[in-house]
């Protein structure tokens, strides 16, 4: 690791504690706007290895290599990328130490290549649509990886169920896929359990039969998100929040209105999910008619309506937490309790799709203009303006997080400056989060 940049003890208000902090910078350079973009994962940790892809100012998309002891190598992957934020790269690395990257996407077949030796960015092979081992599904827009607590690899995204009906309402859904290295095979998870006004037999994880507004299209459009964040809690169980429009009753007018946030639990890799508290979603894919609302209409419209990507953690009981994002000064935070179901949605110190992680203690990190850190679901927190996170993209490296317990993440400035942040904290937190049974109520 780098040396520490700076440091410091800083008095925390309320609940939370006194920590100590170190910072250092694992890289920094030029980058296209096109990277680090709110949806990607551009930064991972493998086996103290740093990785990180991204779209250099010539729209090359570069993988780069941090060793241990500070030595790094890069390879260009492929030149020309489309000057398109949709298109940012995305990256992830499999049980095995294969590193998989996909970009330059939107709305377009899988852009895929997998590395051609374990921890070896020197060589990749590119994996084409129709290939056996290529990502399922076409039409594919905001990919993003993750790892379970065991190292298998999932991806999230966009895609078109049907061509011909691009522009009309259900057109798209997300999807989720989990890679199997016996085979170097991908298996999409969902169902095909849903009725469009057309003949789509694809399987998806969630699906609507709407889309939000936007100048192009009628009132029903067909626009989603849909970007899939997804979290692994102690026992595994695969945590899922995502951001829906649906506008087939009412015209809120003007460009893209996002109406909904949703959770999903899965205590088994994605073969099947419920709701926060137990009830089994029996027809997959995921419906407005059977999903556990976080949010919704109402307290969309009270605030401007939604933002692109929630974000997801886990609070220090093991409750799963949802970040509410809008395109306003303030995000939200709901919490979910056995008593009381979803809160009401509480003002967060963040902005612009700031991205959310807790840690093993259950520690709220947040990153908007400053780091911001919380230990009581945002009852009270602290922003630490001395860390230098400019910018609303930041994406953190989770592989890092659940090997570390601290703080990786990528941050890309308005001046197109990426850098790679480490930040190690150190002080009195609460007790670990409680494991879930496999039913996801807490286990005393």
């Amino acid at each position: 690791m780098a040396p520490a940049l700076l440091g410091g003890l800083l008095p925390l208000h309320g609940a939370t504690p006194r920590e100590t902090f170190t910072v250092s910078k694992e890289w920094e350079g030029s980058a296209s706007h096109i990277t680090c973009r709110s949806y990607s994962s551009p930064v991972t940790t493998y086996k103290k290895h740093i990785y990180l892809v991204y779209a250099d100012p010539d729209l090359a998309m570069v993988i780069k290599k941090k060793t241990p002891h500070g030595t790094t190598t890069s390879t260009t992957i492929m030149t020309g990328m489309t000057d398109d934020t949709h298109n940012g790269p995305s990256m992830g690395i499999d049980r095995e130490g294969y590193i998989h990257v996909v970009g330059d996407m939107h709305n377009k077949s899988w852009q895929y290549w997998v590395s051609n030796k374990s921890e070896d960015i020197s060589a990749f092979t590119q994996v084409a649509p129709g290939d056996i081992r290529c990502i399922p599904d076409d039409g594919i827009t905001y990919p993003c990886f993750f790892n379970d607590n065991n190292g298998v690899l999932f991806v999230s995204y966009r895609h078109v169920l049907v061509w011909n009906h691009g522009g009309d309402p259900g057109a798209r859904g997300a999807g989720i896929a989990r890679y199997n290295e016996s085979g170097k095979t991908w298996t999409a998870l969902g169902g095909t359990n849903y009725s469009p006004p057309f003949t789509a037999p694809l399987r998806t994880f969630f699906w609507n039969n709407s889309g939000a507004v936007n100048t192009r299209s009628a009132a029903t459009g067909s626009y989603q998100p849909y970007k899939p964040r997804i979290i692994f809690d102690r026992n595994n169980g695969m945590h899922v929040s995502l951001v829906v429009g649906d506008n087939t009753s009412t015209n809120y007018g003007g460009s893209p209105k996002f109406t909904h946030v949703i959770y999903a639990y899965s205590p088994d890799g994605g073969n099947t999910f419920r709701k926060a508290d137990g009830t089994p979603i029996s027809a997959l894919p995921i419906t407005l008619n059977n999903a556990d609302v976080v949010a919704g209409p109402a307290f969309a419209k009270s605030i401007g309506f939604f933002s692109y990507t929630s974000a997801i953690g886990l609070a220090s009981d093991g409750n799963p937490m949802v970040m509410i994002p809008t395109e306003g000064s303030t995000n939200y935070l709901s919490i979910w309790s056995p008593s009381a179901g979803w809160s009401a949605p509480r003002a967060m110190t963040t902005s612009y799709r700031a991205q959310l992680v807790t840690d093993g203690d259950g520690v709220l990190t947040s990153v908007s203009n400053g780091l911001v850190r919380s230990f009581d679901g945002m009852q009270t927190s602290r922003t630490y303006a001395e860390i230098d996170a400019r910018g609303g993209f930041t994406p953190f490296d989770h592989f890092h997080l659940r090997q570390t317990n601290q703080i990786r993440f990528a941050n890309l400035t308005s001046d197109n400056t990426l850098r790679v942040w480490t930040v190690e904290f150190s002080g009195t937190g609460p007790p670990p989060p409680k494991a879930r049974a496999s039913n996801n109520a807490i286990v005393p």
